[in-house]
């Protein structure tokens, strides 16, 4: 199947996608006739938001369309705080964002739906890269990740992410639909995100950092030394001013930018610092673009479901 071809089946079956979403979350026919006007606003919102993470490899922003963005962003972070005031003291089975995750967009205000909260997400990123250098941005096209500097997605929808999860079957892999199903594989994360997927596996330090080979110690050591920490990891929403400010394009810069990657966007923990522990894969910055990102994101992902499903009332992360 051709790549255009391909765009095109995945836009279409997103966009059932979040129109069947949107049906679901309606309790009654005479809800859904109050709110016809609502729904119709959030799915075209849906089908905007679906378009810009496939387009998002093809073709940079422009400087008309960051500004909608990170305008739409503002508007979205008042009207998120709106509708959390209004559920405060409401029993849901999603914990609070607590001000340092991101909670995803619900965009029927007054929805009774709970928000869905996690450490990760899109909004950092997008953030992040506008920042970048010219030098800091060849930087990161050298380590394979040059896509990611066209990221036009900053938020996510409640009600959707919600319904994907509540439809996905965990053992197939496998999103359930009307009359049909969308297996989720590892090609498709290299099509969505455009990461590197290479030869070589992806593996984290261990649990316990002294336990780690004697690379890995001595680069997380001076790593941290760098961070101006002496245990634990920095707080990842904190880190990309950090990296910016310091204007560095060389070595330090793509660790830097891989454990942010990575945090925000691959797997993050639930506590609202980095996952340092990648830097186990960061030694040679040369062989970065040689590992399978995607399989690390596809298997983090599955994880990340699995986890949640037994219990969720927690961020979303297998960590």
């Amino acid at each position: 199947m051709g790549s255009a071809t391909r765009k095109r089946t995945r836009s279409q079956t997103w966009a059932i996608l979040s129109s069947q979403a949107a049906e679901a979350s309606q309790p009654s026919q005479a809800a859904e006739e109050q709110n016809t006007v609502v729904k119709s606003k959030t799915k075209a919102k849906r089908q905007r938001t679906t378009r810009a993470v496939l387009n998002s490899q093809s073709a940079e922003p422009s400087q008309q369309q960051l500004e909608e963005l990170l305008q739409h962003e503002v508007i979205r972070e008042k009207r998120s705080k709106q509708i959390n005031d209004r559920h405060k003291g409401k029993e849901a089975h999603l914990v609070p964002n607590n001000g340092e995750g991101e909670h995803a967009d619900n965009d029927a205000e007054g929805s009774a739906t709970p928000y869905f909260s996690t450490r990760m997400g899109p909004k950092t990123m997008f953030k992040f890269v506008q920042k970048l250098t010219p030098e800091q941005k060849q930087s990161v096209r050298d380590i394979g990740f040059g896509a990611l500097l066209n990221l036009q997605l900053c938020t996510s929808d409640s009600q959707l992410v919600q319904y994907l999860l509540d439809n996905f079957e965990l053992y197939q892999t496998h999103f359930k639909l009307e009359n049909d199903k969308l297996t989720v594989e590892e090609e498709d994360i290299k099509y969505t995100l455009g990461i590197p997927r290479g030869e070589k596996v992806v593996v984290e330090g261990p649990k316990y950092d002294e336990q780690g080979r004697p690379k890995y110690r001595a680069l997380l050591q001076s790593w941290r030394t760098r961070w101006n920490i002496k245990i634990g990891s920095p707080i990842t929403t904190k880190m990309g001013d950090v990296i910016v400010k310091r204007g560095d394009y060389g070595d330090e810069f793509k660790r830097g930018f891989m454990v942010l990657t990575v945090s925000c966007m691959m797997r993050g923990f639930q506590t609202r610092r980095c996952n340092h522990k990648i830097l186990n894969s960061l030694v040679n910055v040369d062989e970065i673009k040689e590992y399978n990102w995607c399989n690390y994101t596809y298997n983090s992902l599955i994880k990340s479901i699995k986890k949640y499903k037994k219990k969720s009332n927690g961020f979303f992360t297998d960590r």
